[in-house]
């Protein structure tokens, strides 16, 4: 009973804060997203090489294909063939089809999509054991990750954290089912873009503007933060 209690008490506690952040925000508008594996490719081709060298063979990689899965089964000496404007085209070549070989064997489909539901911790470990990928090609995948799927990155989970919503920000299971009961399905995506909006404009990551939130009254953590700094 008491389990229950809580349970319904924080889904009272999301509506409440969900209302609060579209009086204070309005609607937000889901941003047409990319397609993530695009841009992996993309960089891949881009390093050690020009933006331009890059674009001008990604651009023949899409002409001359069909789509990546045609580039997955094609021969080496096709693909360099392609991108034989960018430098290191041989081993970008094996670099490529080896990556678009083990998104297949691991999905049965050439696609990164999937990846869009997932955390940010098991995306960014899933796209750093790929072969040839540095920094910037990963953490741009995952920003354009972020842009689609369910919406629950780091950000949201960091703000219902600190709203004594959820008990970790590591556990998407948790916020899911929360989330799954307090609000419709059709609702959700656009409360964790509202909630992210808030995480990057006054619930940052080093920082807290907790005088002025507008869910200082919800948030034990926005609370006890004032009452220092009053003392």
């Amino acid at each position: 009973m008491a389990n229950e209690t809580r349970t319904n008490q924080k889904i009272e506690k999301v509506r409440r804060v969900a209302g609060l952040l579209k009086a204070a925000y309005g609607r937000q508008r889901k941003k047409k997203t990319l397609d993530p594996l695009d841009q992996l490719i993309f960089d891949l081709l881009a390093e050690s090489s020009s933006e331009r060298r890059a674009r001008q063979a990604f651009k023949r990689l899409k002409a001359d294909f069909v789509d990546w899965n045609e580039i997955r089964v094609s021969s080496l000496k096709e693909i360099e063939s392609a991108i034989s404007m960018v430098t290191q085209a041989p081993d970008k070549a094996g670099l490529a089809k080896k990556l678009l070989v083990e998104i297949f064997n691991g999905q049965h489909r050439v696609s990164l999509d999937f990846l869009r539901e997932a955390s940010d911790a098991v995306a960014e470990r899933y796209l750093g054991n790929f072969e040839g990928l540095g920094k910037m090609a990963v953490e741009n995948c995952m920003r354009i990750l972020r842009q689609g799927g369910s919406g629950l990155t780091s950000e949201v989970a960091r703000v219902l954290r600190r709203l004594n919503l959820i008990k970790s920000s590591l556990n998407q299971e948790e916020i899911e089912e929360l989330l799954d009961e307090a609000l419709p399905e059709r609702r959700r995506s656009h409360f964790c873009r509202l909630v992210k909006a808030h995480a990057q404009r006054v619930c940052t990551l080093k920082g807290f503007v907790c005088g002025s939130c507008v869910l200082l009254l919800e948030c034990p953590t926005g609370k006890s933060r004032t009452n220092r700094s009053k003392g």
